[in-house]
């Protein structure tokens, strides 16, 4: 990095209207400069041209700065920024740097730059900035396009294309997200359905088999003892007494089975003490009761088989029905508290759905919150530089530091208003030129006069103006609609007889030409 000592603590004031004007070539060569820029700077024209643009350069300026800038020339880009720079002396003065990329042909053959006063308050900012990074402090910070800024950015480059499929993926993926989360509920409800089925309703209905097969045993004995011989009625039957016993002995059968179904559903401790209260509550009633009735009932032993009826049979039932009603009981609150649970379940599912689907539409709304900060602020800055623009003003401040499709329209906007901050200091500059060619011309004492390519007077100077005037009667006599006063715009063919021949002679001039013209009783000598 090149090195401008001595340096003073004199600042330099710039005026509102001043403007810093240069261009240099691919390597940074000064191939123009405006007279601002000699002004201000105190160098000469011929101690800048063909000088590296950072003659300028304070030492104050961290390299960071250059290198941001210059990263963004060479890919094509404007770069807007605060620059303090140095002027022969060692004083200094601060600009607002406007610089970009100067293409012909759609190649990129130098770089022009546009300063102008800064604003005092982003000076103080940025000079503190500036010295944190001389003194390597800036920590997080980083100079991109110009700005001060942490570290990070990226989201900001990225293409607005990416970012609308990127919204619209997490959109997709938001939305996803409420379906896994409804189907995720429904699945766990259907779950404890499936539960509540098989580990309370199908126990509760093996629980009824069991309590309407051990009824009917008791109805089946009841009707083989109409059998006995002595009963009056025993003659009405139409089959044997077996058929009701061999009821019995089947439906033992059928209760045994579904005992073992029941069984293997227990799952608790309180479930297995009930179960094991049923087994032995139902043991008692088999052994002590049913099979020796049977056996009785099938040696015709009707008078003990009617005591073991009243006795055994009848009394455990009722014992073997409280245990199964035990049991039913026991599955009935542990539906309920199953139930309960599926309620809460769905309460709290809904309620996931229900927050899942809220933040699906908040997510949604940051989303299009974030694409219309993305979209509408670089377009309302476009559109509020383009009729700033058609008002003459090239001076707006735009944001140029996003690098998406928008960021890039404004960064042509802004190359194009440093190109037309160049136009307009060139045609100053021309203007001051003619200006002061004007002036030199208007007071010499030579007369002078210039016609354009039509042949129309377009600029007559004091001195011809009186020469003209104090022989506007003469000249009449020979042109009598001369008129000294309106010789601007008129033809010069009016001062000869002949203007074919001076046409031509105009037409034809290469060179110096020389005549004597005699008009008026008046002979001039024309150059």
């Amino acid at each position: 990095m090149r090195i401008n000592m001595p340096v003073t603590n004199v600042e330099v004031p710039l005026n509102d209207d001043t403007l810093i004007v240069s261009r240099t070539d691919l390597k940074g060569q000064i191939t123009y400069i405006n007279k601002d820029f000699v002004d201000i700077s105190g160098f000469t024209e011929q101690e800048l041209i063909g000088q590296p643009h950072n003659i300028v350069r304070h030492p104050d300026m961290p390299v960071e700065a250059y290198v941001d800038m210059w990263s963004c020339l060479k890919a094509g880009r404007p770069w807007t920024g605060y620059v303090k720079n140095r002027c022969k002396n060692g004083d200094h003065y601060w600009v607002e740097a406007n610089a970009t990329p100067l293409r012909e042909n759609g190649q990129v053959v130098g770089y022009m730059s546009v300063r102008r006063k800064a604003d005092r308050a982003r000076i103080e900012s940025v000079e503190k900035a500036y010295r944190m990074f001389r003194e390597k402090r800036a920590g997080g910070l980083k100079i991109s396009n110009g700005e001060i800024t942490k570290a990070g950015g990226t989201w900001r480059d990225l293409s607005l294309s990416f970012k609308m499929r990127a919204a619209v993926a997490m959109l997709f993926v938001a939305t996803l997200f409420v379906g896994i989360s409804g189907l995720g509920g429904i699945s766990s409800t259907n779950e404890q359905l499936n539960r509540l089925y098989n580990d309370r309703l199908v126990p509760v209905q093996q629980l009824v088999t069991i309590a309407s097969l051990t009824a009917d045993n008791q109805a089946q004995l009841l009707l083989a003892m109409l059998h006995d011989p002595e009963n009056r009625f025993a003659g009405n039957h139409d089959h044997p007494i077996g058929v009701h016993l061999d009821v019995v002995e089947n439906n033992q059968k059928l209760i045994a089975e579904a005992i073992v179904r029941y069984e293997q559903g227990i799952q608790t401790d309180a479930h297995t003490k009930l179960a094991g209260q049923f087994a032995q509550a139902r043991k008692r009633y088999v052994d002590e009761a049913v099979l020796p009735t049977v056996a009785a009932l099938r040696e015709g032993r009707f008078t003990e088989a009617d005591a073991l009826i009243l006795q055994k049979v009848n009394p455990l039932h009722r014992a073997v029905d409280a245990a199964s009603d035990a049991l039913v009981l026991f599955q009935n609150e542990g539906g309920q508290k199953q139930l309960e649970a599926s309620a809460q379940l769905f309460s709290e599912k809904k309620g996931g759905i229900y927050f899942a689907l809220a933040f699906s539409a908040l997510f949604a709304a940051c989303m299009v919150l974030m694409l219309r900060r993305a979209v509408l602020p670089p377009l309302q800055e476009a559109m509020g530089a383009f009729e700033r623009i058609a008002e003459g003003d090239f001076t707006s401040k735009l944001n140029i530091a996003r690098n998406d499709e928008l960021g890039k329209i404004l960064q042509g906007l802004q190359a194009m208003q440093i190109r037309q901050g160049f136009s307009v200091a060139e045609n100053k500059r021309t203007a001051d030129e003619n200006l002061r060619i004007k002036i030199g011309l208007d007071n010499v004492a030579t007369n002078v006069m210039i016609a354009d390519y039509n042949h129309n007077i377009i600029y007559v100077n004091h001195a011809v103006q009186k020469m003209f005037a104090d022989a506007e009667a003469d000249i009449r006599r020979d042109l009598p609609g001369f008129d000294a006063a309106n010789m601007l715009g008129a033809s010069i063919d009016n001062f000869h007889k002949s203007p074919e021949h001076q046409r031509q002679l105009l037409d034809r001039l290469t060179g110096v030409h020389r005549a004597t013209v005699m008009v008026g009783g008046h002979t001039y000598a024309l150059t």
